[in-house]
């Protein structure tokens, strides 16, 4: 399945559910990303290919909500989640050939947890940008992002289609779960 099909079938679910408990937001019910979790928790792993906790994407659902608000309340909000939700937890069907790379900076607490996996992992075909010494790395990120916060991985596949993934703590649970 391309990326877009799964971007059209994840907004479709999170729609549907929506429409299951009244409405979309924290303005019906404050316990909405509670409810939420409970009922995409089975779909979305399957659909994303990873397995993601209720209490994560609990937590998920409550910052995502607070960055839809803040970057781009004017998009369809179904649509805005799929595509964090793609960025932040789809497996890779191609994990061996991906090109992977890692914007980061030495400074950054987050980023050193990320390599320090690496390390564990021996994942060390995985390409360095620190953007602190490398104006041209800092510049790719804004372009591609529109922020330069690190960590963010960035993934490329054998067809070119590729992902921005900030946010350490999904960093790591896609690089355990893809090459763990």
């Amino acid at each position: 399945m391309t990326e877009q099909e799964q971007h059209r079938k994840l907004a479709r679910l999170l729609s549907e559910t929506a429409a299951a408990h009244g409405g979309h937001g924290a303005g019906r019910d404050p316990e909405w990303p509670l409810l939420y979790a409970r009922a995409l928790h089975a779909p979305l792993s399957e659909l994303l290919g990873v397995t993601v906790t209720q209490s994560r994407l609990t937590q998920w659902l409550l910052s995502t909500e607070e960055a839809h608000k803040a970057r781009n309340p004017e998009r369809d909000w179904a649509d805005f989640y799929a595509q964090r939700l793609l960025e932040h937890h789809a497996a890779s069907s191609t994990a061996g050939e991906d090109r992977l790379t890692l914007y980061y900076q030495p400074i950054c607490f987050y980023c050193r947890r990320v390599m320090q996996l690496m390390q564990r992992l021996q994942l060390d075909h995985i390409e360095l940008r620190n953007t602190l010494l490398e104006p041209d790395a800092r510049a790719t990120l804004l372009e591609a992002r529109g922020r330069a916060t690190v960590p963010v991985l960035h993934i490329q596949t054998p067809d070119d289609e590729e992902r921005w993934m900030p946010e350490s703590a999904d960093i790591i649970h896609y690089l355990k779960e893809m090459y763990g």
